[in-house]
């Protein structure tokens, strides 16, 4: 969004020679001048951190008080599996939303919705603010996909779909929701993206309690490898108090 810098953060020696022949600075900067004149955003700039990837990426994004930290996915091999891990370490410990962009991923003319999940989690809802900011962004609406286990969630889930419903219809944003029974939650909201031919799905990514951790990390993990669409993953506690999508 206009206004809003952008940094490309490299981890590594800044002559490092990339397989094209170039060094590694040549190519951010490169990367740089290309996009600069078709922004609409603030600055667009690099960096080159040192040491560890994870503990490099989340120091910058914690010293440069990012909005958003923005990282491709990979899928298969046993390069690609290094960088998974350290993808979702990255995931994990980001202070800020980290959106994983999948390499297939191209910009739109147009749009899908945004797929939200809710569960019967007290905090469950507290992902719907991100979800309007991308929907806000991308002119799109925002689908709110309510998961249960069994009937008897139903009625409370019904409740939370008409909160928010309320909630979007205040934010000025278009709102669509269905109840899908559940074993598996990746499974589930991967069939409902295809199905409403979403562009974007919100997932948490919970780094407290050990339990909801390792069922998070496993559909999350899925997601990363296995999604078509970008995926923002945001922690429970993080709050939208300096987000500027």
């Amino acid at each position: 969004k206009e206004g809003v810098d952008v940094r490309v953060f490299w981890v590594g020696d800044a002559d490092a020679v990339l397989p094209d022949g170039r060094k590694a600075s040549d190519a951010l900067q490169a990367i740089c001048d290309r996009y600069t004149p078709k922004a609409t955003v603030g600055k667009i700039g690099y960096d080159i951190g040192e040491g560890d990837v994870v503990d490099s990426v989340c120091t910058y994004v914690r010293e440069q008080d990012a909005t958003m930290l923005v990282i491709g996915s990979t899928t298969a091999g046993k390069r690609e599996a290094t960088k998974d891990s350290k993808h979702i370490q990255i995931l994990y410990r980001s202070d800020v939303p980290v959106l994983l962009l999948p390499f297939s991923f191209k910009p739109q003319e147009k749009y899908g919705p945004v797929v939200v999940s809710v569960t019967s989690d007290p905090t469950t809802r507290a992902k719907l603010p991100y979800a309007v900011h991308l929907a806000k962004l991308f002119d799109t609406s925002v689908h709110v996909l309510s998961l249960i286990e069994n009937n008897s969630e139903r009625p409370t889930m019904r409740a939370y779909l008409s909160q928010c419903e309320q909630y979007l219809e205040a934010q000025g944003v278009a709102f669509a929701g269905a109840i899908r029974d559940y074993t598996d939650f990746f499974t589930a909201m991967a069939d409902y993206i295809e199905s409403v031919g979403a562009s974007f799905a919100v997932y948490y990514t919970e780094r407290e309690s050990l339990i909801k951790r390792v069922t998070h990390t496993t559909a999350v993990k899925r997601a990363k490898r296995e999604s078509n669409v970008p995926i923002l993953g945001v922690h429970p506690d993080n709050t939208l108090v300096n987000i500027r999508l």
